[in-house]
């Protein structure tokens, strides 16, 4: 198993929680000097997946899209293998991050990891137990509790940092309400469970975005996973293109985070050279279906136009929402990441390397 950047977190998560967890994903995703890994539990990781699932997925991914878009987070379910061996197994992980109030089990959760860090060879991992959620959405780290010491009691008519953090989240401006991953075409049964899935895009820039569109790809996939991605010569009208990454770099990206999600999935990548030609999975009849955001959905039914004319079945959509920025009050873009790039230092990208560990 490949060591990525030292410095990377693991933290607990039941996957139905992840949106009441939001603060502590935050704050995992700033303090984390590497990796983000969710060691998902619960029903839904554990379930083939659903639409619901897929909405687990983004509230797993938005809290680092209002503050540190570019951090490499992955959600990892036992669904697709991930036991907690396997867990302990990456060597790039040096802590434990979870909420004060879980204590208990995240300190037998602890040793369980250890115990196999041992026997593997590893260095322990650390434990962190922060005083609450909400203090991470200001933007500053929580105080973190040594172990499992409680924080210490507010006074009557006194605003705690939860609060003042929570009154700030309330004003900021925010995306569309709720996640709204859904099926289009026929599809009659509740899990999402494909032999060959397409997906597309230019991937530049990794962010909590491309994440949730690569994870929930990964996720559907029994089998086969292709990933079309933008060819360097059809981006040269692009924002700030001398500092767009290579067409390596991005298929490095895009194919290394799908294999570490699903390790077990065989990934394949080609380029999207011209635009007016149908990409594989128009013209290939073994495809079944393909992911796609709210705002490429044209674009999957042009390619069951095709499909239809070429006789084939039509391929089913499968639409997860988009990831909103609160503090540009807009989806997140590479072309405001480049933007920010190329302001200077204060937008160098962090956590935006491919994916570490296992599967990279």
């Amino acid at each position: 198993m490949a060591a990525g950047l030292p410095g990377s977190v693991i933290v607990p998560l039941q996957l139905e929680q992840a949106e009441a967890q939001a603060g502590l994903l935050d704050y995992a995703c700033r303090t984390s000097r590497g990796a983000v890994y969710l060691q998902c539990t619960g029903r839904a990781a554990t379930s083939p997946p659903t639409t619901a699932t897929l909405d687990y997925l983004t509230h797993c991914l938005e809290p680092s899209a209002h503050g540190m878009p570019r951090c490499d987070v992955f959600p990892l379910l036992p669904f697709l293998g991930w036991t907690p061996d396997q867990v302990a197994a990456l060597a790039d992980a040096e802590e434990v991050i979870a909420a004060a109030e879980h204590a208990k089990e995240c300190h037998g959760l602890l040793d369980e990891l250890n115990a196999a860090r041992q026997a593997a060879g590893l260095p322990s991992l650390s434990l962190t137990l922060t005083a609450g959620h909400a203090e991470a959405a200001d933007g500053s780290p929580p105080p973190q509790q040594a172990h499992d010491e409680p924080a210490a009691p507010q006074q009557d008519g006194q605003q705690g940092p939860a609060a003042a953090a929570a009154e700030q989240q309330a004003a900021e401006p925010a995306g569309p309400a709720g996640p709204c991953s859904r099926v289009i075409g026929d599809w009659p049964h509740p899990h999402l469970q494909f032999a060959k899935v397409a997906v597309g895009g230019t991937f530049d820039r990794l962010h909590a975005g491309h994440r949730l569109l690569l994870a929930a790809t990964a996720l559907v996939s029994r089998q086969h996973i292709f990933v079309g991605i933008t060819a360097d010569k059809l981006l040269a009208s692009k924002k700030n293109r001398e500092l767009l990454e290579t067409y390596e770099e991005r298929e490095a990206a895009a194919v290394g985070y799908m294999k570490m999600i699903n390790p077990g999935a065989t990934v394949v990548a080609g380029p999207l050279t011209d635009p007016q030609e149908p990409p594989l999975c128009a013209v290939d009849p073994e495809f079944d279906a393909i992911v796609v955001s709210e705002e490429t959905i044209p674009g999957a039914h042009a390619i069951n136009k095709t499909r239809a004319e070429l006789g084939f079945p039509p391929l089913v959509i499968v639409v997860i929402g988009l990831i909103y920025s609160r503090r540009r009050a807009a989806k997140l873009s590479s072309t405001d990441l480049r933007a920010e790039d190329a302001s200077g230092p204060g937008g160098s990208p962090r956590g935006s390397s491919p994916a570490r560990g296992r599967g990279s």
